[in-house]
């Protein structure tokens, strides 16, 4: 048996994309917090390895994409929001990142 999605929850993931980077990046705490996730991860890795492919689950509108230290051929880029998606696209084409 399928239950039905909630209302409420359809209309938030209509609106995802385009109250996502404003919820999160622009001011406050969590826009700090966010950014510092960024930077953290990074750091596990080594700083100017190159990899042939990137795959990045959850990206949301592509915001992790300007922290990488690292080079790559192919990133991708995966989320629930196909909205989301178009927006890390632009990002990328906007910031000259190759590959994503």
């Amino acid at each position: 048996m399928r239950l039905p999605e909630d209302p409420e929850w359809t209309a938030y993931r209509a609106r995802f994309a385009a109250e996502y980077d404003e919820m999160n990046y622009q001011k406050g705490l969590q826009h700090r917090v966010m950014r510092a996730g960024h930077r953290f991860l990074e750091k596990t890795l080594p700083s100017g390895r190159h990899y042939a492919r990137v795959l990045e689950v959850g990206a949301g509108t592509g915001e992790h994409a300007p922290f990488v230290q690292h080079s790559f051929d192919t990133y991708t880029v995966t989320d629930l929001a196909p909205q989301a998606l178009v927006v890390a696209r632009r990002k990328a084409e906007r910031a000259g990142l190759p590959g994503l």
